[in-house]
Parts: C-alpha cells; sequence; structure tokens
C-alpha cells in the first residue's frame, strides 16, 4: 500500500469559528491533505452550515460538505468514510479537542508506515489535558488502564480516535456503533485485530465552542462496546463480503 493522500472527516452541528480554525490550519499542511469532508446533521446550526458553506465556497475543491444519512456522530463518521477519495482516512472533531500541531508528523509516520495506523496519545510523555474535567481525566485514566489489559495491548490511548488509518481498512469493518461509542470503537477494532500503531503525543482541549451531545449514558455504552468489540470472533468483525 502506498500513501498517495489523506481525507480528513470532520463532524460538527453547533460550530462556527472552530470549525474554520480547524479546517484552514489543515488546508494549511499542504497537498497531503487531498480533502475535508464537513459533515453535518440536518438540525445543524445555522452558523454551523454558514461557516461549512463559506469554506467550501472558498475552497471548492479541497473542502466538501455532506448532509448526514445515518444517525448519531458514528453514522455521520461512516457516511464521510463511504465518499473520502483519499488512500488514508482521518477523523477529526471540530472543537478543536486535539492540538492540530500533530498532524504533520503523524502523515509523515503514515507514510512510513501506510499499512500501519499512525495515532495521537494524550497519556504519552509529552501528551496531556488543559481546562478538562478532573472527574472526566480519572474516568479516561481507570478506563485506559482496564482497555489496555482486556484488550493485551500496548496503545497507550484506546478510545481517542484521532489516527490516520488505511481507508480500505475503515471500509472493510462491519460497524456496529452510530452513537458516541463508534469513537472507542474506531480504536478498538484495529486493537483487536492486532494492526501495528505507532503513537504520537497530543494536547487534548477543553470544549471552547458549541456543546457537547455526549451523556454519562453513551459513556457507560462504552464498556459493552468494549466487551462485544473483544469477544466476538475476528471473521465477524469484518463484513460479510470481505474476503477474510
Amino acid at each position: 500500500m502506498e500513501f498517495t493522500s489523506l481525507s480528513v472527516v470532520i463532524t460538527a452541528s453547533d460550530e462556527e469559528k472552530s470549525l474554520k480554525e480547524t479546517v484552514e490550519t489543515l488546508l494549511a499542511v499542504g497537498e497531503d491533505v487531498g480533502e475535508i469532508i464537513v459533515v453535518l446533521p440536518d438540525w445543524a446550526s445555522d452558523g454551523c452550515a454558514a461557516a461549512t458553506d463559506a469554506l467550501c465556497a472558498q475552497y471548492p475543491d479541497r473542502v466538501k460538505k455532506l448532509i448526514q444519512t445515518q444517525k448519531g456522530i458514528g453514522g455521520a463518521i461512516l457516511d464521510g468514510i463511504e465518499i473520502a477519495s483519499g488512500s488514508h482516512i482521518m477523523y477529526a472533531v471540530a472543537d478543536l479537542a486535539i492540538g492540530l500541531e500533530v498532524v504533520p508528523p503523524l502523515i509523515a509516520l503514515e507514510k512510513r508506515y501506510p499499512d500501519d495506523i499512525a495515532k495521537t496519545s494524550r497519556f504519552m510523555k509529552g501528551g496531556g489535558f488543559v481546562d478538562y474535567s478532573a472527574v472526566r481525566l480519572l474516568f479516561n485514566r481507570v478506563a485506559q488502564i482496564f482497555l489496555r489489559v482486556l484488550y493485551q495491548s500496548p496503545v497507550r490511548d484506546l478510545t481517542n480516535p484521532m489516527q490516520i488509518v488505511p481507508a480500505a481498512f475503515y471500509r472493510s469493518i462491519e460497524w456496529h456503533e452510530r452513537t458516541y461509542p463508534m469513537l472507542e470503537e474506531l480504536v478498538l477494532v484495529p486493537a483487536r485485530l492486532r494492526m501495528r500503531f505507532y503513537e504520537i503525543p497530543c494536547t487534548c482541549y477543553g470544549r471552547q465552542e458549541g456543546r457537547s451531545k455526549n451523556s454519562f449514558i453513551q459513556t457507560a455504552l462504552y464498556l459493552n462496546t468494549a466487551l462485544r468489540t473483544r469477544f466476538v470472533p475476528k471473521k465477524k468483525l469484518f463484513k460479510p463480503n470481505d474476503p477474510r
């Protein structure tokens, strides 16, 4: 496999300034970022929709707007994956939750190891959290320990889906989640299949714009996703028509 270009799938709903900054920062990386697909629900705020339209008008060859057809944030991600044209795909949020300075080194890693996964980690030396709830941070740290033991995985951050993955792999998987546990599933499925990860540290920031749509109930469902993905037969992780 060869890295030819990166498709970035961004989900947004009520972000405006941070969406614009996210897109423009990614475009500034250069031609390795071949396209940015902004996926919106049909109930997106007027400001978010207008910001997306303005970006598409300003960068017509590189920014696309897509109204999601599948439910939930997971469905939005899958809609973006389906139309992505790049050899590799990265998912990103529109609220600047992860510092985007990590994107160039991620791309460099993926170019070197195009069959594997270049991933961000909040828990490596050099990474961390800023303006993040102490309760959420404690919960996240405990979850990482639990998942690393459950999956017998060396990956340090098993719930953060900002990673560059071969497009063909993403499309070969029978993804089950359509809401927030999809963010975990994006990492746990390749971990279960023993794909190789190359992690680099990143900084995670508290939301500065818009309102989180996640909830305690959604977060609790991560456990169900973790257990199902860990113990289902590996062949059932792939789509029925996949030769594996």
